[in-house]
């Protein structure tokens, strides 16, 4: 899971491209993307041509996140977005 502003230059497409192969090994295995920006409809578009579509979730924003992220096995963090 990461959260953060979806901008271009962040590394997410690297991190959905790396995804593929946790998805070879792990075929249940879900990358949560949460957050919102301008690079949305690229990695969108990204996680389908790499036939991503259930494995890269990407719900937009939420009110409260720490239910969300009490469910995660594992967080990324953006060292630039973090304050």
């Amino acid at each position: 899971m990461t959260i953060g502003s979806l901008y271009p230059g962040n590394g997410l497409d690297t991190l959905i491209r790396a995804w593929q192969k946790i998805v070879g090994r792990h075929q249940d295995a879900r990358l949560w993307i949460i957050g919102d920006g301008q690079d949305r409809d690229h990695l969108l578009q990204l996680k389908k041509d790499l036939d991503l579509a259930w494995h890269v979730l990407m719900p937009g924003t939420f009110e409260e996140i720490d239910e969300v992220l009490a469910a995660a096995d594992v967080y990324v963090v953006d060292r630039k977005s973090v304050v």
